[in-house]
């Protein structure tokens, strides 16, 4: 299953940002940006919470994790998304909120509200898209777990990964992310490779 062809208001207001532009067409689509290694911008489907990890990382005994601290960030952390079609003609808007954990808006956190309009959305369906791609990458990117590892060259961008701490033992721990970061030559100077992993 590919990305859906979608038409485009002949006119549309654009600010000086040609990125950040492009960013706005992938929220609303939605769809996926990434840049490859040779400055190219790559367009694709949104990430799936509910795929199959590609790799298994542990530590312990015949494991290559060496730490993989938590880094939790909520300064500014949305966890209501509105969004809205701003086309002529079209009254139409959808919520996603964060549905669990401490950024769930009906606990501690409170509501802190993310608005998005666009031209390119026209019905219900398509603003609830976007509304639930930019609250599912919201979330994933508050929560990374900095890997240190032994030097790998399997892992790349955008993997879905399976990470076993304290593996064996009573309180081991399974968490699956995607990789969001990544430097892992094959020598590094100081001999470790380096994951960041965005957890779910």
């Amino acid at each position: 299953l590919g990305l859906v062809d979608r038409p485009v208001p002949r006119t549309m207001e654009w600010d000086e940002n040609r990125l950040e532009n492009i960013y706005q067409i992938a929220n609303a689509w939605p769809a996926r940006i990434r840049t490859d290694e040779w400055g190219q911008v790559q367009v694709g489907l949104p990430l799936a919470d509910n795929a199959e990890p590609v790799l298994t990382l542990k530590d312990g005994d015949g494991g290559t994790i060496i730490g993989a601290p938590t880094s939790d960030s909520r300064q500014g952390a949305y966890n209501l998304f509105v969004a809205r079609s701003s086309a002529d003609g079209v009254v139409a808007q959808a919520v996603a909120r964060v549905r669990s954990g401490p950024m769930n808006p009906d606990g501690d956190y409170r509501p802190v509200p993310k608005f998005f309009a666009s031209p390119l959305l026209s019905n219900e369906d398509e603003c609830l898209a976007a509304a639930q791609t930019m609250r599912d990458e919201s979330v994933r990117s508050s929560r990374i777990r900095k890997v240190r590892m032994a030097p790998d060259p399997r892992p790349d961008l955008d993997d879905l990964i399976e990470l076993i701490t304290n593996s064996g033992t009573d309180d081991e721990l399974r968490d699956w992310g995607y990789v969001v970061a990544y430097d892992l030559p094959l020598t590094h100077r100081d001999g470790e490779g380096r994951l960041d992993v965005a957890t779910f």
